[in-house]
């Protein structure tokens, strides 16, 4: 539905701004995650169940730990729900400082827990996380910066084990976000790609 209004838009020679791409951009990640931000900030949720099971996967098929990044909070509790399965923290800026300290103290040092689900925001810069060696991306973010800066959480000194950074994407738009994500690439223009048909 989106991608049709945006060609009705472009069609129609109505200009798509920087301010309404980035709006755009973020309510396409939104609907990639299977939590969409509605009126008066209620969670409209959508079945994500297949993705879900792609990250269950990929969980289960590495030895090491595992950082899962999520670009919101509603997607963080999602996950901390379904993935009951697995030793797990979350962490967002819901978490307070002091706790956020332990829980990575503890994913450093201990043997739990195994994986962490995290805002990419709040770890984005001065963490060493080398127990891990695996990151996923759930969905992507929509700030470059913050996407590379986050990858080198296990990409530090005193990383003994090959790493790996998971994308999952489910459609040509979320792929091409995460290319110009590792690229260091701007998204601006993103949209109107989308609009003309070229995603």
């Amino acid at each position: 539905d989106m991608k049709n209004q945006l060609r009705i838009t472009v069609k129609d020679g109505k200009p798509i701004t920087a301010v309404n791409e980035a709006v755009l951009r973020l309510k396409l990640i939104q609907i990639a995650c299977g939590a969409v931000y509605g009126p008066e900030r209620v969670i409209n949720h959508i079945d994500c169940a297949p993705r879900i099971s792609v990250l269950r996967e990929v969980l289960e098929q590495c030895n090491e730990k595992i950082i899962v990044f999520a670009p919101l909070t509603s997607v963080i509790h999602l996950l901390n729900r379904e993935l009951k399965e697995f030793t797990r923290r979350i962490v967002n800026g819901e978490i307070p400082h002091k706790e956020r300290s332990e829980i990575f103290r503890a994913f450093q040092q201990d043997a739990t827990p195994r994986v962490l689900i995290a805002d990419p925001g709040t770890m984005a810069h001065g963490l060493t996380l080398t127990a891990a060696t695996t990151i996923v991306w759930y969905a992507p973010t929509d700030k470059t910066e913050l996407y590379l800066q986050a990858n080198k959480r296990i990409h530090r000194p005193g990383q003994a084990h090959t790493t790996t950074v998971v994308h999952l994407s489910a459609t040509p738009v979320e792929r091409e976000i995460f290319r110009r994500l590792a690229a260091n690439e701007s998204l601006q223009g993103l949209i109107l790609q989308l609009a003309r048909g070229n995603l």
